[in-house]
């Protein structure tokens, strides 16, 4: 072994593959290998599986780069196509009977080959709704979805067929020590019965190979459960929901009951859950890297409307309408190759990458506005007899003009809230204070969005009040919004210079708040002059109208989650943007951060040169205020 070692390094994460083939070979002579190395990826069929994805890449890319030069064929086909009458895509008498008036392959082939002329050639997305029988208020209507999915498919991938029982007994059988015992005990049989006779000289031999039973179905019992739970585990992890606009409301459904013709509100973040045409949104970016390989985002509006399912949403929000599902898309095509192409993931890393996604969430889980709720609805009209008009009014405007939850009857004709956690707790504060969304949105006209991401840590608006004035509203993170403001709102509603004392008394509620484990948000806003087409939405200037306090209740389970993988050995950190203080007690309530371990922010751990970081990344458990 100190010869294979000799002059040998293998780094402990991030190796490459020469390095991975080269341990392999280090490691040939193991108990085994099949089982052993079960939890390792393949690299023959990752290095499989990679080319075909970089394949699939290069076509999409290829087919970018040479539309352009391509438009004069396709003009002349066109036209050739025109003067004969006869099209590519016929349309079906299953497609006519259901009331559709284009081809599913033609549909996805608008977005999957970048068809900009078949888009116009179906009277753009105006058109395309037609043909799909789809009003973008009214959406698809629910008795309609069972035909859709029968003439249009439905949106789910093809997958890698579950390992049986007996692959398991297989692999276990392949174990060195296991092969020789079984040698062991026919010889033993074949000596023992030639020595001693029939039946006593078997006695030893059947011993040894009943052992060996025992230990093949019980290892093999152990790697099959842990498969179903793996199993288990990624289906919970691909439970998306996503709001879309049906029977003329807006509701979340799973992203797997999507159908052709939905109409679907994008934002920050999202997965595009299908293929689909760009119909209206703000600054709207999207990141095509995991399908094209191009890392530069792409921005996506009336002319550039195409969205391709799979790719993510950057920056922005906007709606979308469905033109194509499951195995139709580019994604389904990606995803049919990876099946095909064997395994690019492991159990193992499967099973922490499931870990690794329920502590990152921590920070952004469900939040609820338990004990402010609670206070109020036990005591408004205290509350309401200590606010005057003034700063109720301007708190209402602070919440629901800049806000992106919208309201929504249900089944029932009852109001739904939709929304992110923490934008829906902020309006139902508002909305128990006695403020009216609708009558605040009636009256105000929102000229200019800036919507929340991870880099801004903030929200902005720009509106029109009744008056014609315009007005800005700012909501965000508290360290950076508090920055922000010059002025305060005083007790009968009007806006004082913001004082150095004030200041300091304000931090030190956010840090109170932060280290009770509450995330924190200041309402901010700013009266501006001059005309809205002229006007930007202000970085400076503001007048600080509240600072509230959000519980993110910690997800049960997560404790003993953290524990397990700390029993296993497996280091748990936390990364989150918020605060460090918050950071830190939702960290020492989740058992993360423990006694000798150190919380520290992002800019800090930066500033720190090389050596410094090498000696502090074994201590650190807590990254706080990351920019994600």
């Amino acid at each position: 072994m100190d010869k294979l070692l000799k002059d040998f390094e293998v780094e402990s994460k991030n190796t490459s593959e020469d390095a991975l083939r080269k341990w392999r070979r280090a490691v040939t002579i193991v108990k085994n290998p099949r089982r052993r190395f079960r939890m390792v990826a393949d690299l023959a069929k990752r290095a499989a599986s990679e080319r075909k994805i970089r394949s699939i890449q290069e076509k999409i890319r290829i087919a970018l780069y040479v539309k352009r030069a391509a438009l004069q064929f396709l003009d002349a086909a066109a036209a050739a196509e025109n003067a004969s009458g006869q099209s590519e895509y016929k349309i079906s008498d299953e497609v006519k009977e259901a009331g559709f008036g284009i081809d599913p392959d033609e549909l996805a082939s608008i977005v999957r080959e970048h068809g900009m002329k078949g888009l116009k050639k179906n009277g753009g997305v105006d058109g395309i709704a037609e043909k799909v029988s789809v009003s973008f208020e009214e959406g698809v209507r629910t008795s309609d979805v069972s035909t859709r999915q029968k003439i249009y498919g439905c949106n789910r991938y093809t997958e890698k067929p579950p390992r049986s029982f007996l692959m398991f007994v297989w692999e276990a059988l392949q174990d060195l020590t296991l092969i020789i015992l079984m040698v062991c005990a026919l010889v033993s049989i074949g000596v023992g019965i030639a020595t001693e006779g029939w039946p006593k000289g078997m006695y030893d031999g059947l011993g040894i190979i009943l052992s060996v039973f025992l230990v093949v179905m019980v290892t093999a019992a152990s790697d099959y459960n842990q498969s179903l739970q793996f199993r288990d585990l990624d289906r919970e992890k691909k439970k998306i929901s996503i709001q879309v606009t049906r029977d003329g409301r807006k509701q979340e459904i799973s992203i797997y009951d999507l159908v052709v013709g939905d109409v679907v509100q994008l934002s920050i973040g999202d997965i595009v859950p299908a293929d689909g045409i760009y119909i209206s949104g703000y600054s709207l970016v999207i990141d095509e890297s995991s399908l094209s390989g191009e890392s530069e985002p792409v921005n996506v509006y009336e002319n550039k409307p195409l969205l391709l399912s799979g790719t993510k949403v950057q920056d922005g929000s906007g709606k979308m309408i469905v033109t194509a599902v499951g195995m139709r898309t580019e994604w389904g095509k990606l995803m049919e190759t990876l099946c095909e192409g064997g395994e690019d993931e492991t159990p193992l890393q499967v099973k922490l990458n499931g870990v690794a996604t329920v502590i990152g969430k921590i920070g952004l889980a469900f939040a609820v506005l338990t004990f402010l709720v609670l206070t109020v609805r036990h005591s408004e009209g205290i509350l309401e007899m200590g606010i005057s008009e003034g700063v109720l009014s301007l708190l209402f405007q602070v919440i629901f003009q800049n806000t992106a939850c919208e309201t929504s009857k249900d089944e029932n004709g009852k109001n739904k809230i939709l929304g992110t956690p923490t934008e829906k707790a902020l309006f139902e504060f508002g909305s128990l204070l006695g403020g009216d969304f609708d009558a605040q949105r009636k009256d105000f006209q929102i000229k200019k969005v800036e919507p929340f991401n991870s880099v801004r840590k903030k929200m902005s608006v720009l509106v029109a009040l009744p008056s014609g004035e315009l007005r800005a509203f700012c909501k965000g993170a508290s360290e950076i919004v508090l920055k922000m403001c010059d002025n305060i709102l005083d007790d009968s509603g009007k806006s004082v210079p913001l004082s150095e004392e004030q200041i300091l008394s304000i931090s030190d509620v956010i840090n109170g708040f932060a280290c009770e484990a509450l995330r924190t948000l200041c309402l901010a806003y700013k009266d501006l002059d001059g005309p809205a087409s002229e006007c930007s939405i202000p970085e400076f200037g503001y007048t600080l109208v509240t600072v509230v306090g959000i519980k993110d209740p910690v997800r049960p389970g997560v404790k003993d989650a953290v524990q397990t993988c700390l029993a296993a050995g497996i280091t748990v950190r936390m990364v989150t943007g918020d605060n460090i203080n918050t950071a830190k007690a939702i960290a020492k309530e989740c058992g993360i951060l423990t006694e000798g371990g150190v919380a520290i922010e992002g800019p800090e751990f930066r500033a720190m040169n090389p050596r410094q970081m090498g000696e502090i990344i074994p201590k650190i458990q807590v990254f706080g205020m990351i920019t994600l």
